[in-house]
């Protein structure tokens, strides 16, 4: 369990436990006579306090990390590469560096986030459609985490200044960098559009020459 989660548990319970106080002893609210009633609303009460809690701070990270200065890592870990599960990961690597990139890094993630949607929304059953969920995997799980880790362990001074005699920054080069990401995961997606193409021509042809040979037989 990663910092945030366990932050995010310890204020749900915390808040949930208030809310069963609060209704249980609060003046403002009658007390009834059946025995045990109100404590049993209380508790359908922290219950629902803890659900609320943890439905809206699924796998983002809160304001009380920020507040606390927690680090949070962009890789989320142990999961699987299932379409659900990447989706996940990448959804909390984005979310985790919302705060941090600067706004002409946001329209390549944006890109990005669309083409890996799109290509885990295809039918990945094919040889093209599991080759590029292997290669979507190690993106959400390595290349995209690890660029944007190495930019955003800079100080932003340094980030911003020129390096060597072509004056190019650190943020030019990983904006050119999540341009690359971009338009690979762009192209993976263009490949399995081409590749279904390519099977729906076959299956055309695969008709035709079946249906044609039929009808020869049939005039014969």
């Amino acid at each position: 369990m990663q910092p945030f989660e366990i932050v995010r548990e310890a204020v749900a319970g915390m808040l949930g436990a208030l809310g069963v106080l609060v209704l249980h002893f609060g003046m403002t609210l009658p007390h009834w006579r059946l025995p045990g009633l109100d404590l049993a609303l209380a508790g359908i009460l922290g219950c629902l306090v803890y659900a609320g809690i943890r439905l809206s701070w699924a796998t983002k990270p809160g304001w009380v990390e920020r507040l606390l200065g927690i680090e949070v890592d962009l890789r989320l870990q142990g999961a699987s590469d299932t379409p659900d599960s990447l989706r996940a990961a990448l959804r909390h690597t984005l979310d985790t560096a919302e705060r941090q990139v600067t706004e002409p890094m946001r329209e390549p993630l944006e890109r990005i986030d669309r083409a890996i949607h799109a290509v885990l929304d295809s039918d990945l059953g094919s040889n093209v459609g599991r080759q590029a969920q292997y290669t979507i995997a190690a993106t959400v799980r390595r290349y995209l985490p690890d660029t944007l880790e190495r930019y955003l362990q800079l100080p932003e001074d340094v980030a911003q200044a020129p390096i060597g005699d072509a004056g190019r920054t650190a943020h030019d080069m990983v904006l050119e960098q999540l341009d690359v990401l971009a338009s690979e995961t762009e192209a993976i997606l263009e490949d399995m559009h081409a590749g279904k193409l390519r099977e729906l021509s076959a299956h055309g042809r695969f008709l035709e020459d079946r249906f044609n040979t039929a009808g020869n037989l049939l005039r014969q």
